[in-house]
């Protein structure tokens, strides 16, 4: 059986426009890219990369979608290439679009102005409002004055000072008026004449006090003088031992097991003794002298400052504790006085009138004397 006339003239069509592009294919020379003329190259770039990257995603989706799987290997490539496109827009056109951020902006504004009346998008407020008829001539021209004398320079005690060519101007667009907001005020290296200075005093003699609006204001602080009475709290040895040696990732020296105990196992030695044992063994070994050990006056010291003696127990740093233990301390000697203060008030003294002609003596004592006494004489 024959195939029909029209099925073999589309194929034959077919077959001939495929050799035909295939010969174009191979002997046309495609252009190289090259950045625009007014652009910026960072933004093409940009552009490439992210279809580039689709364009692997694609991919990967297709791989996964016949296979399911990618232990084989066969998307390798594209997750290699997908993750190289990342890091290039991560690390390298994001930093440099937050330096070029200006210049971008500048450009967009400019592209967004050389486009017909009424088809750029309005993206301020300004805009907004000239496009609605909003704002007029009058109000366009006051708001760029006030904007420059902002910008520009300061007038405390004067009027504004007005330029004739930004009273006479007419509407201007939203970016206008953003490029003539930086534009020099001559009017500014004019002196103000009398009468202005004159009427703006008579407007600020109200009495009120106004600060400066272009330097600025310090907040009050609050009061610290309480504060600084008291004692400042001892840094924690511990939780520095604890971080240098736990969550520090340089490589540390350990101490043998067991060299670092002392006194029997009250006293664990901290990092700050190991260190002045270490400098004093260097400077006994390269002097060849031996240093005295610690004298009395030395360890008196050590104990006044609250050295170890004071702060370790059980081979334990109780140096955070000392305030609490402190206060405890202070407490229980005051409820002692109290007590010994209330003993010595029952106690009262005699009147003189012992057999053994005691003058002070405590109320019944003779009478344990005399009580003592007949006990004896009946024993006997």
């Amino acid at each position: 059986m024959s195939p029909p006339p029209d099925l073999l003239e589309t194929l034959t069509t077919l077959t001939a426009s495929l050799t035909t592009t295939s010969t174009s294919i191979q002997s046309a020379e495609f252009p190289t890219l090259t950045s625009p003329e007014n652009g910026i190259s960072l933004l093409g770039l940009k552009n490439e990369l992210l279809l580039s990257y689709v364009h692997n995603i694609v991919f990967l989706v297709l791989v996964r979608l016949r296979s399911g799987t990618l232990s084989n290997g066969i998307g390798a490539d594209a997750v290699k290439e997908l993750v190289k496109i990342r890091v290039l827009l991560e690390r390298g056109v994001k930093p440099l679009e937050g330096k070029l951020k200006y210049q971008i902006d500048k450009v967009i504004a400019a592209a967004s102005s050389s486009m017909p009346a009424g088809t750029a998008p309005a993206t301020t407020k300004e805009e907004i409002e000239v496009r609605n008829g909003k704002g007029s001539g009058e109000d366009s021209s006051d708001e760029d004055e006030d904007v420059t004398a902002n910008n520009c320079d300061y007038y405390p005690l004067q009027e504004k000072p007005r330029s004739d060519v930004a009273a006479a101007s007419a509407p201007v667009s939203a970016l206008t008026r953003k490029e003539l907001a930086f534009r020099p005020n001559p009017a500014a290296l004019v002196k103000p004449s009398a009468p202005a200075l004159s009427s703006s005093t008579t407007n600020l003699s109200d009495g009120i006090y106004r600060p400066p609006r272009i330097s600025a204001t310090a907040m009050p602080e609050p009061n610290r003088s309480a504060e600084k009475g008291k004692p400042p709290r001892r840094k924690s040895h511990m939780l520095d031992e604890f971080v240098m040696e736990e969550l520090s990732t340089a490589p540390t020296v350990e101490s043998s097991v067991g060299s670092t105990i002392i006194d029997s196992g009250r006293v664990v030695k901290t990092a700050r003794d190991r260190r002045e044992e270490r400098e004093r063994q260097e400077y006994e070994e390269n002097n060849f002298v031996r240093l005295p050990k610690m004298g009395k006056k030395e360890a008196r010291e050590l104990k006044r400052r609250g050295g170890r003696e004071v702060n370790g127990m059980g081979g334990e740093d109780w140096s955070g504790f000392t305030g609490d233990i402190e206060r405890l301390t202070k407490e229980v000697d005051r409820a002692g006085k109290s007590a010994r203060l209330l003993e010595k008030s029952r106690k009262r003294k005699g009147d003189g009138d012992n057999e053994e002609g005691g003058s002070s003596r405590v109320v019944g004592d003779s009478f344990e004397r005399k009580k003592e006494r007949l006990s004896k004489r009946r024993k006997t």
